[in-house]
């Protein structure tokens, strides 16, 4: 089971059940008398089926060959009469069939479980969205007021970074006109000044 629920948001949820195939028919309109009574909708329904029949025959058919072939081994084993080295071929033919075997007969009883059993996927959403409760625009807003303070501080500083070199610059063009124009003032005042005559 999964649910997806918040304030102002659709909830929604979901829902797999693996039953029984012979009850499995049945449920639908369970459910959507389930759903009515709650003052809901069923929207939509889709309905999967696989069909394992030809896969569990051919398996069982590979099992018959398989158990054939275990005993014909087997026996050849048993009555021996036969030299060493086909004794060791022999029982390493029969330990692979044995595993073959085995195997077949652990998917074959899983596809005939898979059979026995249907899953069932229920998926469902609210109609509305909820409602947020009045204080939460306030919350949310204290709760993000550390994150704004500290994002702004951090505009400014950027902003006092960028302008620092360009200050320092306009600072030195600024010292430089005064200097020139001082120096430019003094000159013209020697210049202008009365020379006396003796």
């Amino acid at each position: 089971m999964n649910m997806d629920a918040g304030d102002g948001t659709y909830s929604r949820a979901s829902l797999h059940l693996l039953v029984e195939a012979a009850i499995a028919a049945r449920i639908a309109p369970r459910l959507d008398e389930i759903v009515a009574s709650a003052g809901g909708d069923a929207s939509g329904r889709s309905i999967e089926a696989e069909d394992l029949s030809k896969r569990i025959s051919d398996t069982e058919a590979r099992i018959k060959a398989k158990a054939a072939l275990a005993d014909r081994l087997l026996g050849l084993l048993e009555t021996g009469g036969a030299d060493v080295g086909d004794m060791v071929e022999a029982e390493r033919a029969f330990a692979s069939a044995q595993e073959e075997l085995d195997a077949a007969r652990s998917w074959l009883a899983a596809m005939k479980q898979r059979v026995a059993m249907s899953h069932v996927r229920i998926a469902y959403r609210s109609m509305e969205r909820s409602e947020g409760s009045f204080a939460r625009p306030v919350t949310d807003a204290v709760r993000d007021s550390g994150f704004v303070l500290g994002d702004s501080l951090a505009i400014l500083l950027r902003i006092l970074v960028a302008a620092l070199p360009w200050a320092a610059l306009l600072a030195v063009l600024i010292w430089l006109k005064r200097k020139t124009s001082w120096s430019l003032r003094q000159q013209f005042r020697r210049k202008a000044a009365p020379v006396d005559a003796d």
